[in-house]
């Protein structure tokens, strides 16, 4: 029998970072991770390996919470020894530098997706078009988010109701996020007002609310923002993320880019390094402390680079936007940066959109039945093609979120209804 305290011994000692470099294609992902095609089903960007576990999305999960995947079972994997006794021996040969991994074959690469030239006719026209379509229910999304129709105007967002799933899987409506760089759309985002689930070729339920549109060849060292920079702006900050770059945006006077995600691409560092020489201080804010990190390092020639993390309270992420909707964005800024920002601008002369008519227009196509009657009795309502008040009363109450028991308000209201007897009702 194997003593308990060697394997314990071995688990600590054996980095499995060093027993995978001999991998084909295993990169360094983060300060803490290496990650590339799996060496036994050839999946891209799968393949995970830490100090002490790894994992691979497709064909080795990790397992059950509190648990992961150690020396041995990466040994066992590999096929390196059959069984865990043979896996202990390898590991004491390893450690003892009496063998190396034997080198793993490149793994079979799945076919790739044959990608269209950009047509950038076409996509111009799309873009501008799709602007058109944005009034209505999508607006009515990004206010409830806190960004300002001037802001949706600047970045040229549009609005698609049946903007397509991945796999043939339907159409659902989207936000459209153009990402100009001068005349030209380098990439499009779509976000989905409503996460949407679908089936992948592999039969696996797949839940998203953002996608980058359709399969076409997409610039590399493309940035999201670059139509809305400032000239003589003192502040370049890096944002993850199209709706938190237009967040802090709205709330400075800075300029403000954004690289799609926390992954940011050697052409977008050069890209942004060039820009940043021409702005007093960098802030480069990402989700992950260590992603932060990576940024603010590869931006290192910058004299003045600032990381920022989104913080986090009893386990909640805030970023920029969730800040921005909580009224904390621009306190939270001057603390971290010490930079003095702009007053808010003056509350606009025109009146506010009414809550309930946003409430019914992001619903009215919603793609359930239940949901889009109740916008429908509620936008009936708004524009006096009936006088239920009771009805709409429950209709705003469903979309709001409430309980459908919520006993009736006890009084009959007069004609017309004040819809700001409505508005308490559903808390609006």
């Amino acid at each position: 029998m194997i003593n308990p305290n060697h394997i314990q011994d071995l688990r600590a000692r054996i980095d499995l970072r060093d027993l995978t470099k001999s991998f084909p294609l295993l990169g360094h992902s983060s300060h803490s991770q290496d990650a590339g095609p799996c060496p036994k089903c050839g999946g891209v960007d799968r393949f995970h390996v830490k100090a002490n576990t790894w994992f691979c999305n497709g064909c080795a999960p990790l397992p059950a919470k509190g648990k992961r995947k150690d020396v041995f079972d990466l040994i066992l994997f590999l096929g390196l020894a059959h069984d865990f006794t043979g896996a202990v021996e390898y590991a004491e040969r390893w450690l003892g530098g009496a063998v190396t991994p034997a080198p793993v074959a490149t793994p079979p690469q799945p076919p790739v997706e044959e990608r269209k030239p950009v047509d950038q006719k076409w996509l111009r026209n799309y873009v501008r078009g799709r602007e058109a379509d944005l009034p209505g229910a999508g607006m009515a999304y990004l206010v409830g988010r806190g960004i300002a129709a001037e802001t949706a105007q600047q970045f040229g967002l549009g609005f698609n109701g049946k903007a397509k799933l991945p796999a043939g899987a339907g159409a659902a409506s989207a936000i459209v996020i153009p990402w100009w760089d001068g005349d030209q759309v380098a990439r499009v985002g779509l976000r989905y007002l409503e996460s949407q689930a679908y089936t992948d070729p592999k039969g696996k339920t797949v839940t998203i609310k953002y996608r980058v549109m359709g399969a076409v060849e997409w610039r590399p060292d493309a940035l999201f923002g670059l139509n809305a920079l400032r000239p003589g702006a003192k502040v370049l900050a890096i944002v993850e993320g199209e709706i938190n770059a237009m967040s802090v945006w709205q709330e400075t006077d800075w300029n403000v880019i954004s690289p799609g995600s926390q992954t940011v691409s050697a052409e977008q560092i050069v890209r942004i390094k060039a820009m940043a020489t021409g702005h007093d201080l960098v802030v480069a804010w990402m989700d992950r402390a260590d992603h932060a990190a990576a940024l603010a390092a590869a931006l290192a020639g910058h004299p003045h680079v600032i990381p920022v993390q989104s913080p986090n309270r009893g386990g909640v992420k805030f970023d920029a936007n969730a800040l921005l909707q909580h009224g904390f964005l621009r306190k939270f800024l001057r603390a971290v940066t010490g930079c003095t920002l702009p007053d808010p601008p003056p509350v606009q002369e025109k009146p506010l959109p009414d809550p309930l008519r946003l409430l019914g227009e992001r619903h009215e196509n919603s793609d359930s039945w239940l949901l889009r009657g109740a916008a429908c009795r509620l936008l009936d309502y708004l524009d006096g093609r009936h006088g239920n008040w009771e009805s709409a009363a429950d209709a705003a109450r469903l979309l709001n979120g409430a309980p459908l028991d919520v006993p009736r308000v006890a009084r009959k209201l007069p004609s017309p209804m004040e819809l700001n007897e409505i508005r308490e009702f559903v808390h609006l």
